[in-house]
């Protein structure tokens, strides 16, 4: 049985995909997989990765119609027969050799996520992120649960590429990703990392994540796809349900930031669709989770989205709301970020 399988959704990855499998190749655990799942690629992607397969028996090609990344990962993890599970982009890189320090610890400590950090690409640009400034000291390694710090994992990076799962766990939890054009591993992210008794955290730099991907979704594209963040968001409330009701408070709050990120984010000829698709999405939330909307911090710009006319005439008026929240509420959500993670510390 391999220590580790990778599984990497490949869609027109070609000017990225060598960096991607030679970080693997190398790395000085060689007892692991390498799961290839092409999603319909129209470049020369199946080709490279058909190539690397005939020099290295670890590396095993599975083609798909095109699909999306978490259809190709979900068919990446019924193939895999690894101890650990990693997704990784095939964007992306690994940085240095990781694979058999983060085995050996999460060994150690029985681990069924280890969570670590990454550095962020963008032409040329290099910047280390770290995740873990607040709550671990330089170096220091943490295995806790979710119970014990449940804000900071509610808050925690969603994706699926800055952590290693165990297989059995995963297959316990019974977890895939969405069928979703984007946003399909934030669902998958909070029914892992919930039910999670033995969370590891590693404060080292393992991944460079490619920002400046032109195949990526970004710009207006990604509005074409937007309808993907109120569906996982609706997953994710409906999993909320059974969470105890401080944790349903913060995973409901997160779900309301992601949406009206990419709101305030969207070019000005879309926000009136978008407006009218949030107010319906609110609308059906108003029914599950009343008691979260009057506490929530945004319960302001929330009922005032509920109330509004579809109209563009308020568009303005709501830009300037949602930046007044933005604006009014960074402090206090920082000193309430900082408030809790002391309180869980």
């Amino acid at each position: 049985m391999p220590k580790v399988s990778v599984i990497i959704p490949v869609y027109n990855a070609q000017q990225y995909l060598e960096q991607c499998l030679n970080s693997i190749i190398k790395q000085s655990l060689k007892d692991i997989e390498i799961i290839c799942v092409n999603d319909g690629s129209t470049d020369n992607s199946l080709n490279i990765i058909k190539e690397y397969a005939k020099k290295d028996k670890r590396v095993k090609v599975i083609s798909q119609d095109n699909q999306n990344a978490g259809i190709a990962r979900n068919n990446g993890l019924k193939a895999a027969v690894g101890e650990y599970i990693h997704f990784l982009d095939a964007d992306d890189w690994l940085v240095g050799d990781i694979y058999k320090g983060i085995y050996t610890l999460a060994e150690a400590k029985k681990s069924e996520i280890i969570i670590f950090n990454y550095k962020t690409y963008n032409q040329g640009e290099e910047v280390e992120i770290d995740l873990f400034k607040r709550v671990l000291a330089k170096n220091q390694t943490r295995t806790l649960s979710f119970e014990q710090m449940p804000y900071f994992f509610s808050r925690m990076f969603v994706v699926a590429w800055n952590k290693v799962y165990k297989r059995d766990y995963l297959v316990d939890v019974e977890v895939s990703f969405d069928n979703l054009k984007c946003a399909n591993d934030r669902a998958f992210y909070f029914k892992t990392i919930t039910q999670a008794t033995r969370i590891t955290l590693l404060p080292k730099v393992c991944i460079a994540y490619r920002i400046a991907n032109p195949t990526s979704l970004i710009g207006s594209a990604r509005y074409k796809h937007f309808y993907c963040h109120f569906k996982s968001a609706a997953d994710i409330n409906d999993y909320i349900i059974y969470l105890p009701d401080k944790v349903r408070q913060f995973i409901f709050d997160v779900n309301i930031e992601d949406i009206l990120h990419f709101y305030s984010t969207s070019t000005a000829d879309n926000k009136l669709a978008l407006l009218r698709q949030i107010k319906k999405f609110l609308q059906s939330q108003q029914q599950m989770f009343p008691s979260y909307i009057r506490k929530s911090y945004l319960r302001g710009v929330i009922n005032y989205l509920l109330v509004v006319n579809e109209d563009v005439t308020n568009i303005a008026h709501i830009n300037m709301m949602i930046k007044y929240y933005e604006k009014k509420y960074v402090l206090y959500k920082r000193v309430n970020q900082i408030y809790n993670m002391l309180k869980e510390y």
